[in-house]
């Protein structure tokens, strides 16, 4: 049940959707702003447990160049997940992101989308540690993902490194 729940707060958090704070959970003071560029991205980090602490290094390669983002980039978003702000793409190509996931210098995870470039568009990109669950992704705008088994895992189920993600248009988001 938590993985759907996150993935359905990632949907909300990367299309627009309004989301309402509990009593208890005050929204955090940052908020994310679009850089004003004509294409961009940004990251939704959901790790939790015994892989909240592993090194998360992500590398976006586009017609603009490289751009490595880690740990150092994200803020917390309140207390289930952490973002980062949003970062220019190319708004014509591809966009590659590549996520590796290390534990004491090492590589255990690996995963890589191909993206679209488009102009006027934003993507999200959800990053977690779930269940094999074999099936799409359960949320909401969700448009597809990439996912890789952890090595050297060995716990009671299949667990995958999964980049989720999904678009939207900058200039006039779709509310879903």
């Amino acid at each position: 049940m938590r993985i759907v729940s996150s993935l359905v707060l990632a949907a909300a958090l990367l299309t627009g959707c309004a989301t309402t704070p509990s009593p208890e959970r005050p929204p955090s003071e940052y908020r994310p702003q679009h850089t004003g560029a004509a294409s961009e991205i940004v990251f939704v980090d959901y790790r939790r447990g015994e892989f909240a602490d592993d090194q998360l290094i992500i590398t976006v390669t586009d017609a603009r160049g490289t751009r490595r983002i880690t740990e150092r980039d994200f803020r917390p978003l309140n207390e289930v997940v952490n973002e980062t702000g949003y970062f220019p793409t190319a708004s014509e190509g591809s966009v590659r992101v590549r996520a590796e996931l290390r534990r004491g210098g090492r590589l255990i995870s690996q995963a890589e989308l191909q993206l679209e470039a488009r102009r006027d568009w934003f993507w999200g990109v959800g990053i977690d540690v779930s269940p094999n669950l074999n099936r799409p992704p359960p949320c909401i705008g969700c448009m597809g993902e990439a996912a890789a088994p952890i090595v050297g895992y060995d716990g009671p189920e299949e667990l995958r490194f999964r980049l989720t993600f999904s678009g939207n248009s900058i200039s006039a988001p779709g509310v879903y």
